[in-house]
This record gives C-alpha cells, sequence and structure tokens, in this order.
C-alpha cells in the first residue's frame, strides 16, 4: 500500500432552487488537501472519534466532504457538521491551506 499524501475533498452540490433547474451546479472548493493537516494527534483523534478510522484510511476511501473535513480541522463532533454552512467551511478549508477568505 503506498502512503496517501492528499486527503480527497469531495464534491458538495448547491441546492437546486427554481432559477437553477436541470443542471447540478456544485460549489468551488480545493479538491484535496495536504494529509499533514489531517495527521496531526488532535486530528487523527477527531478522524477516528467522527468516523471511526484514520485519515489514511479515510482518504483511501475517497476522502470527506467539505463540511466533515472542517468539522475535523476545527475539532469539532461529527454532529456539528450539518450545524456547519458550506460556505463557511469551504472558508476554513481556505485559511486551512495559507489562503485567505
Amino acid at each position: 500500500m503506498s502512503e496517501v499524501k492528499t486527503m480527497p475533498i469531495m464534491r458538495e452540490a448547491i441546492p437546486k432552487d427554481p432559477p437553477n433547474r436541470g443542471r447540478t451546479r456544485y460549489y468551488e472548493h480545493p479538491p484535496s488537501m495536504p494529509m499533514g493537516l489531517f495527521t496531526t494527534e488532535e486530528c487523527r483523534r477527531r478522524c477516528q472519534a467522527n468516523h471511526g478510522q484514520s485519515p489514511e484510511r479515510l482518504a483511501e476511501r475517497g476522502g470527506l466532504s467539505v463540511r466533515e473535513a472542517a468539522c475535523i480541522l476545527l475539532g469539532r463532533s461529527w454532529r456539528e457538521v450539518r450545524l456547519l454552512p458550506v460556505c463557511d467551511a469551504i472558508k476554513h478549508l481556505r485559511l486551512a491551506l495559507g489562503g485567505s477568505e
């Protein structure tokens, strides 16, 4: 098994509204994050608590949603995922990458 270097971030669909009938659109966000962000001791504990798996195993299985990744990086429970707006989660991911809001 080769070493996983990035955590895939799954696409997140924008909820359909009347002007967007038919075609699914997706939020723009990083397609992956450096694995090093998820391998700190705290993030490893949060991955285990939230998903019952290591960061490496999560990456092998397809990665995390935008909100799942943000919750892990913020040290939040998976129960809080639905409370975190997607746009805020994307901001947190970009900040974690060293970017700006």
